[in-house]
């Protein structure tokens, strides 16, 4: 990741920049979209993964660590309120579906970026309007009547976990704690580099 610029979303640390990407596809997911199953056909796993690595634009958000959720719950939630950040990013910087993707990390860090190489701009509107991309997915989890997550508000059709580790009532809970604005301190908020 390199830097270009950064500020504070509701008191959160927020940095758009230079991100390298590499993708890699460890096997696929089959689904019987006339079954009523809830189950997959079937999941097979490559023998060698396909990878592909490219440099594209995009930010690295810093949620808190909330002390009430457990390392599980804080997946669930960090993994939700991307996909609901990036189901945001439609509304409010005109994206379409594919045109963002993401990922997040159990340390609270969740990594929004163009999906086209070389970037594309949308992730910068984004991050340029994440005041507002935080209100439509407040609004996106706290409206939707499913228990914990569905299609409606926290599932994404591009998703490479295959949509697991989600809550939509964790990524609520986050989302209201970081927009009270009151984020508590913490030690190393970056952590360490992966290279």
């Amino acid at each position: 990741f390199k830097e270009l610029e950064s500020r504070k979303v509701y008191n959160l640390p927020v940095k758009y920049g230079e991100v390298s990407i590499e993708i890699s596809v460890r096997g696929y997911v089959v689904h019987d979209i006339y079954s009523k199953r809830e189950r997959s056909a079937g999941e097979f796993e490559y023998d060698d993964p396909i990878t592909f690595s490219y440099t594209t634009k995009g930010m690295i958000i810093k949620h808190p660590l909330l002390s009430e959720f457990s390392l599980v719950d804080g997946i669930e939630a960090y993994h939700a309120t991307e996909h609901v950040l990036i189901h945001a990013g439609r509304v409010v910087a005109g994206a379409s579906l594919t045109d963002l993707s993401g990922i997040s990390y159990p340390s609270g860090h969740v990594v929004i970026y163009d999906s086209s190489v070389g970037g594309s701009g949308v992730s910068k509107l984004l991050y340029e309007r994440l005041e507002d991309a935080y209100e439509v997915a407040k609004d996106i989890v706290e409206k939707c009547d499913c228990e914990d997550g569905c299609p409606k508000c926290v599932y994404d059709p591009y998703c490479g976990n295959n949509n697991k580790f989600l809550s939509r009532r964790k990524s609520l809970r986050l989302i209201s704690e970081v927009m009270k604005g009151e984020v508590p301190k913490e030690e190393d908020v970056w952590g360490e580099s992966v290279r």
